[in-house]
């Protein structure tokens, strides 16, 4: 038992993506940590697993990237994409987990580096959890706020037609705005 303790502390401190996007763009998505079906397996925040496909499907649809749901390496306009932890964060049975407190504090130096190296215009926090962090630690220029593409997903937003993928697009271009660069 102690063992599994030990390599799941660690894991969150081998890094798995240091974001992924142009430099000083108009907006830096920032989520939570990377997903193992996605973004473990790619480097590349939000893409393969079905958050990434919303997400890459919802840039898409407003002009701030040119390639489809299923890109592991997309074209972006205008946007950079990261995650406040950096490292692998899964249960120790290899599922997705909500990042400790202590694991998101470990990387808060690396946020605020990557936000001044990448010189967003404006913070856009996915989830309420990786809001009230980049509040807490005052990191970066103004920061707005969108839901999960998990919650869509969990709505339905894989299905073009459904209520939840309108809902999705919605909000995030009420953001976002549709890239007009």
């Amino acid at each position: 038992m102690g063992v599994k303790l030990t390599e799941e502390i660690e894991d969150y401190k081998k890094p798995v993506s240091f974001g992924y996007g142009v430099q000083n763009p108009k907006y830096m998505l920032v989520g939570i940590s990377g997903g193992r079906l996605g973004c473990i397996q790619t480097g590349v925040p939000f893409t393969k697993d079905m958050s990434g496909r919303l997400f890459q499907r919802v840039m898409n649809r407003l002009g701030y990237s040119r390639t489809d749901e299923f890109s592991e390496k997309p074209e972006y306009d205008n946007i950079y994409v990261t995650n406040l932890v950096k490292g692998v964060v899964l249960t120790t049975d290899g599922n997705n987990r909500q990042p400790k407190n202590h694991e998101v504090r470990y990387w808060m130096g690396e946020m605020r580096l990557e936000v001044y190296k990448i010189m967003p215009e404006i913070l856009v926090a996915i989830g309420s959890m990786v809001y009230d962090y980049l509040k807490d630690e005052k990191i970066g220029p103004e920061v707005l706020k969108v839901k999960h593409p998990a919650w869509y997903g969990r709505m339905g937003a894989l299905n073009e037609a459904s209520v939840a993928w309108h809902d999705m697009v919605a909000e995030y271009t009420i953001t976002l705005g549709k890239n007009e660069s």
